[in-house]
């Protein structure tokens, strides 16, 4: 095969995959991968569920989601250790939501 025809088949290759931003839900890695045209990002992670190559589990999410997801949990658990503090001293811990920026 000529240089010309394997760089021409590499670019067609290369074509043929988009790179998206996910987030591992498992070790909160964020990461671009690789995905094949023609199909979303959800849709792709739900039928193949590919393999977080940082720890290798299979809880990959779109980034945006992934992100979403994580400070809503972060929130949680700060409402939940403010909460969990007036009660073990006994004062009403005023929820002003200072906390969130």
């Amino acid at each position: 095969m000529t240089e010309k025809k394997k760089k021409s088949r590499k670019k067609s290759k290369k074509a043929d995959f988009y790179n998206a931003k996910v987030g591992c839900w498992n070790c909160d890695t964020p990461s671009t991968v690789e995905f094949p045209k023609g199909i979303t990002v959800p849709d792709y992670l739900m039928s193949f569920e590919p393999i977080c190559l940082a720890c290798g589990c299979k809880s990959l999410k779109p980034y945006l989601e992934w992100k979403i997801e994580k400070d809503i949990m972060k929130d949680l658990v700060l409402h939940h250790r403010v909460e969990q503090m007036s009660h073990e001293h006994g004062t009403d811990v005023k929820n002003d939501h200072h906390h969130i920026g």
